[in-house]
């Protein structure tokens, strides 16, 4: 499905100017609701489905998921520092200048 503009632009008789008069704002979710008929299902189980939803839910379970990832990082990179430490130390023994 094509955008749809968001704006409409009109010429100033008094001026000439060109000018814009923008729709209201609007989130993803109503600019989809939008689009469908009321009376699909799609639209039904969008509707149901958005009424679930609990934003701080939602925030808790991405700061978990967040603090999952930065732990995993640390962890790759901890290995990564005592990888690099040992084949220093390989090489140190190796050549004793």
């Amino acid at each position: 499905m094509p955008a749809r503009d968001s704006f409409q632009k009109h010429r100033e008789k008094s001026n000439g100017k060109m000018s814009r008069k923008y729709d209201k704002p609007q989130t993803p979710y109503q600019r989809l609701l939008a689009t469908l008929n009321p009376e699909s299902k799609r639209y039904k189980k969008l509707v149901k489905r958005h009424a679930r939803l609990n934003p701080m839910e939602l925030s808790r379970k991405v700061e978990e998921t967040l603090k999952k990832l930065y732990e995993y990082i640390k962890q790759v990179w901890q290995r990564r520092e005592e990888s690099f430490d040992d084949l220093n130390s390989q090489q140190s023994l190796a050549n004793p200048d």
